[in-house]
């Protein structure tokens, strides 16, 4: 696991673990790592779906940081997103096209969807927080 400052890529911390063990619990020591050496809050951490558990989202949010990363199917179960896919199936949820540059003055729309925000409640240090989380929910073109 690492952490880099981007555009620069600038090692911030690195672990390095044996394949044996979860994740998981893996993330919290590195962010309270990458916490000190910054001295700053309000940075944006991108993970994997193992960095989605509610104990890692409530503690960046707690420290006012912000998080990107996919929901597996603990956090999304099959039934959370057929009740986020039922209105656009219906044709009641307009959605959003994303679009990429491909030549000078041309684009491709690449992908469509829309945000869904959900209220979420944890707990940090003994102390219960709520926070608002967005929810994209958004289907590539190449996925068939």
């Amino acid at each position: 696991m690492l952490s880099a400052l981007d555009p620069l890529g600038l090692l911030v911390a690195t672990q390095v673990v044996s394949g044996q063990r979860a994740d998981d619990p893996l993330y919290l020591p590195v962010i309270a790592q990458v916490s000190k050496s910054l001295d700053a809050h309000g940075l944006l951490y991108v993970g994997d779906c193992k960095m989605a558990a509610l104990e890692t989202r409530a503690y960046l949010q707690a420290q006012q940081d912000g998080y990107l990363c996919p929901l597996a199917g603990k956090q999304m179960p099959e039934e959370a997103l057929e009740e986020y896919l039922r209105p656009v199936w219906a044709g009641d949820q307009a959605l959003i096209i994303v679009f990429r540059e491909q030549e000078e003055n041309q684009q491709e729309s690449i992908a469509a969807g829309y945000e869904q925000t959900v209220t979420l409640s944890g707990e940090v240090d003994g102390r219960p927080i709520t926070w608002t989380e967005g929810h994209l929910i958004v289907r590539s073109h190449k996925s068939g």
